[in-house]
């Protein structure tokens, strides 16, 4: 180191001093030399940083311009995805929305901020996010990206699930990802739709139904799988051709070209025939063309929709067969009936005949009940088999109506003065009203509405033990010529639950829980008032409340109203007279020998002459052909042409004017008898003696004598009845009447059994003869005479007298 002070520096140190000078003169030369350089540098580093400036303003220029333009570009971009209405999002490389739009929040329920990043994730629907990250992260990985995916999405705002369908793409520049952009479409009522056009395509393509499409060039435009199966072919195969193409041009032009032009004209055509397919075979179908209406109201389409409905068809031809097959059975049916009617009523004329002849000759009052039984259960059997009969009638479509003139208010009248003796004995009340604008005269059927009044009244009889039965006639409606009618018929009976007013209208129906021992009948006399009642145009119908009331009412519409009526040749009542007739021959033909004995029985003790014959033949060529006054025949004979009754009666009709009668077991008139003959007077079969002898003194001279009448002595009880009251036992007696024959006649009232009834008639007996009670041991005798002929009227009557006989033996 050199010593910097003056007095200690050397020689050396001054040479040392001076090299080191020397040396910082070279090196103050270099750094001028390197300032100039520098300078030079420095000025030429300003030249270029002057350069630089410049560049550096316009590309600050340029950059402001760029950006700007840049940012119109976003605006018109964040604009433009306002207005679309999709959702659209922005987003980095990495997958972080950088920018969605209003629809997107919308969609997605969420907000701005919220959606941005990876927020998205939130809004995908749970059951699909684990599918949609699989996707994404999939579809990073591939150059070009390209996502494209239908999924749900749930929305916290409205709480609502979306189907949507998103697709993404990549944003490049310059070969460099810059991020991505994507769409989200709310298709949830597309998807709603295309899967009903599903199931619809599902249902058209499996129904058996074949479905077609036709354009106006009558050309196959779509065709369903039943379709195609039943021809055999493939789609492309009918699809494309005409109608005459696949069905030929004769089958064409013959069923079908005809009906799709009516089509074409906007009309619905629908038709059934028998169609040849090539794996059905021949089948028979229901086929529809509807037109389809395009602009202005133009058919643009036809759709067809053809069912095969064989079976249906078969079915239908195989009942239609059915049907005529018992439409013979219940022609058979009726012939049977009408038949049997016939053989059934031959004897029981003569049973009934015979009967009342005997009856008005026996004067024994035992015997004569018993001929009463008989009587009655005739009677009987007769009102079941005409019930028969003319229900197979109406059945059959064979009841004739003959409509004439009738007077209803004398037809309501004459069916009160039958029914007043019943009504009398009932104690009921009975009340008619006839409207006084109701004409005079109206025209239909009197014998058919006197069966329906009677079965009706008769009804309302029985099963009314206390009260009123009303008939009502009401005028609905009156035109010029035809009026509209109401008839009513109530009673205060027993009455007919709701589920039973359809029933006691069908065939051998009574009420569920009708006595039949008590109100006897057969369950047809409602069904045949229905089936007249509708064959004559009217309709009938019910109203009842169970244990008050029962209403029948029966309508009939535009009935002709008539100026007046046929005159009837009326009749006393022939059973107040006897008949004394003038000599006259009467000539029976019947082939029945029963029923001839019986005319002849029943003229007897007159002066008439009758002259039977089981044909005509026997009598047509005899000389009492000459004196015969009147002709009754029978006009059913099976061999009606062979027996010359047609030729007979045509003599006689020359020669005089003789009364010609017919005879018949069913209802006859001229019209339906097979013997051409205009008979004065017609009889059914079996005949009332008293019906026998009013026709007969219609045509042959005779004088009527008033019957004197016949008071039958009844054997006086008194006597026994007071002896019977000074007994000393007289109170045990009237004890055991109390205690053990009361209650026994009570049982046998309210159940009616036979049993019961016998039972009651021998413990009567026992108890009478026992205490020598006259009047009970005749009650017990003529209950026990009841209960044996099945007289069941009278046996009602004799069980309701039990009270009074009791309360006279007891000194009432």
């Amino acid at each position: 180191m050199v010593d910097k002070n003056p007095k200690n520096i050397t020689n050396n140190q001054i040479e040392i001093l001076q090299n080191e000078l020397l040396k910082t003169k070279q090196s103050l030369l270099l750094s001028e030399k390197r300032e100039s350089i520098l300078k030079k540098n420095i000025d030429d580093n300003n030249e270029v940083i002057k350069e630089l400036n410049k560049t550096i303003e316009t590309l600050n220029e340029t950059f402001a311009e760029s950006t700007k333009k840049q940012k119109k570009v976003e605006l018109r971009f964040r604009s433009m995805s306002e207005s679309i209405p999709f959702g659209v999002f922005v987003c980095n490389s990495v997958g972080e929305n950088i920018f969605v739009n209003s629809y997107y929040c919308k969609l997605t329920g969420q907000k701005y901020d919220e959606a941005l990043g990876t927020g998205w994730l939130k809004a995908i629907h749970p059951s699909n996010l684990v599918a949609v990250q699989k996707r994404w992260q999939s579809s990073l990985k591939k150059s070009p990206m390209h996502f494209n995916m239908i999924y749900k999405i749930f929305n916290r705002q409205d709480k609502k699930t979306y189907e949507i369908h998103s697709t993404v793409k990549e944003m490049v520049h310059n070969n460099k990802l810059l991020g991505f952009v994507g769409v989200v479409e709310n298709i949830t009522k597309e998807k709603r739709l295309i899967d009903k056009l599903k199931n619809y395509k599902l249902i058209i393509s499996n129904s058996f139904e074949m479905m077609s499409l036709i354009s106006r060039d009558f050309e196959y435009i779509a065709v369903n799988d039943s379709y195609v199966k039943a021809h055999g072919l493939k789609k492309y195969q009918i699809v494309g051709k005409t109608f005459e193409q696949l069905w030929g041009k004769e089958l064409y032009e013959k069923k079908i070209k005809k009906k799709l032009e009516e089509v074409f004209s906007g009309k619905v055509v629908r038709y059934q025939d028998w169609f040849d397919f090539e794996n059905l075979g021949r089948r028979y179908m229901d086929v529809i063309y509807q037109p389809v209406f395009g602009n202005r109201g133009k058919v643009k389409l036809i759709t067809v929709n053809t069912l095969d409905i064989t079976d249906l068809k078969e079915t239908q031809m195989n009942h239609e067969k059915a049907v005529v097959e018992a439409e013979k059975a219940n022609k058979a049916k009726s012939e049977f009936l009408a038949n049997m009617s016939h053989e059934i009523r031959t004897p029981l004329n003569a049973v009934i005949g015979f009967t009342e002849l005997l009856e008005s000759q026996i004067t024994d009052n035992k015997q004569k009940k018993y001929l009463g039984s008989v009587k009655a259960g005739g009677r009987s059997l007769l009102t079941l088999i005409n019930d028969i009969l003319d229900l197979s009638k109406i059945e059959a479509g064979k009841m004739e109506l003959i409509f004439e003139p009738v007077h209803i208010s004398y037809l309501i009248e004459e069916i009160s003065q039958i029914f007043s003796i019943k009504i009398e004995e009932k104690s009921l009340l009975l009340e008619t009203y006839i409207d006084p604008l109701l004409p005079n005269y109206v025209v239909i059927d009197e014998i058919r509405l006197r069966q329906i009044l009677f079965n009706l009244v008769g009804n309302a009889i029985k099963f009314t033990k206390e009260g009123t039965i009303k008939i009502f006639v009401k005028l609905i409606k009156k035109e010029k010529s035809t009026i509209d009618l109401e008839i009513n018929v109530e009673d205060t009976g027993i009455g007919i639950p709701i589920d039973q007013q359809t029933e006691i209208f069908r065939a051998f129906k009574q009420q569920i829980g009708q006595s039949t021992r008590k109100y006897g009948g057969t369950g047809l006399g409602l069904t045949i008032s229905k089936k007249l009642v509708e064959s004559m145009g009217g309709k009938i119908s019910v109203e009842s409340k169970v244990g008050e009331y029962a209403k029948f009412s029966i309508n009939f519409t535009g009935i002709r109203v008539a100026a007046s009526a046929k005159k009837k040749n009326l009749q006393g009542t022939i059973e107040e007279y006897d008949l004394i007739f003038e000599p006259a021959n009467i000539l029976v033909i019947d082939r029945v020998v029963e029923n001839r004995d019986l005319i002849i029985a029943n003229f007897a003790d007159t002066n008439l002459n009758i002259i039977p014959a089981s044909n005509a033949k026997s009598i047509l060529n005899s000389n009492k052909l000459q004196k015969i006054d009147m002709v009754i025949v029978d006009v059913k004979f099976h061999d009606t042409e062979d027996c010359k009754i047609q030729e007979l009666c045509q003599k006689l009709r020359q020669k005089s004017n003789t009364a010609i009668i017919a005879m018949s077991t069913s209802v006859i008139s001229k019209e339906r008898c097979k013997v051409q003959v205009d008979f004065n007077d017609y009889l059914i079969k079996p005949m009332k003696r008293v019906e026998l002898l009013t026709t007969v003194s219609k045509f042959l001279k005779h004088k009527k004598t008033k019957k004197k009448e016949i008071v039958h002595e009844i054997p006086e009880c008194k006597e026994s009845l007071s002896k019977l009251s000074l007994k000393p036992e007289f109170e045990e007696i009237v004890k055991q009447i109390d205690e053990k024959l009361i209650p026994i006649w009570e049982k046998a009232i309210r159940d009616e059994l036979s049993d019961d009834i016998e039972r009651l008639s021998n413990e009567l007996i026992s108890f009478a003869e026992e205490h020598e009670i006259k009047i009970l041991i005749k009650f017990a005798n003529n209950l026990s005479d009841y209960l044996n002929s099945f007289d069941l009227e009278e046996m009602t009557k004799s069980l309701n007298q039990f009270p009074d006989i009791i309360k006279k033996i007891k000194g009432g």
